[in-house]
């Protein structure tokens, strides 16, 4: 599992860009969602963290960097 991680100021800008109709768009929300950003109680424990702050295809990069990392580890 892909935890992708952003710090607190980039989520808040790509939250902004969202309309109020879609997830975090919504005061109460997204200060739920800055509640969970600090805790990271919703962070699955076992998650593989990404910095996704890195722009698009470092992100996939990394992603499949891992999964071929831990295939190999299996085998």
């Amino acid at each position: 599992m892909f935890v992708l991680d952003v710090d607190l100021d980039t989520l808040n800008r790509r939250l902004d860009e969202r309309p109020e109709d879609e997830w975090g768009g919504k005061p109460s929300e997204r200060k739920l969602i800055a509640r969970l950003h600090q805790t990271k109680e919703d962070i699955p424990k076992n998650g593989m963290i990404i910095d996704a702050t890195a722009p698009i295809d470092h992100v996939v990069d990394e992603i499949i960097r891992q999964i071929k990392e831990n295939n190999r580890q299996r085998e």
